[in-house]
């Protein structure tokens, strides 16, 4: 999420944005939440499905702690610990990292089990 209104002038003055990363099980409802808790407008920037979403988080939060800050008159469960002020060059490498770790639509072995159903179909049809 990142909010877009409401941001302070020395981040807007040095190129940063002010980008929340979190999890949510749904990111709209979570938005809404978020939005009304913290003062000025948040929109929902970009969202990934993830494999261990928690040890993601906490991956991103790590990468970017020096750059981490508490929006102040935020209210309690709006998320206001997880904002960072990020470059345009740092959002990309945070996109980098979660696409790495997105979800895949069929899990490898699956496509193991099928290629190898499918290898063995085709030798015995040519064999036969």
């Amino acid at each position: 999420m990142e909010r877009v209104s409401n941001r302070d002038w020395t981040t807007i003055r040095q190129g940063r944005r002010e980008i929340k990363i979190g999890i949510a099980k749904d990111t709209n409802q979570r938005n809404k939440t978020v939005d009304i808790g913290i003062p000025g407008k948040v929109v929902i920037l970009d969202q990934y499905k993830v494999e261990k979403a928690s040890q993601v988080e906490t991956e991103l939060h790590r990468i970017f702690k020096s750059h981490n800050f508490t929006v102040k008159g935020a209210k309690s469960g709006s998320g206001k610990t997880e904002f960072f002020r990020l470059t345009n060059g740092q959002i990309r490498q945070a996109k980098s990292v979660l696409r790495k770790r997105q979800r895949q639509k069929t899990p490898p072995l699956f496509r193991i089990i099928i290629f190898s159903i499918v290898f063995v179909y085709l030798v015995h049809y040519f064999i036969a």
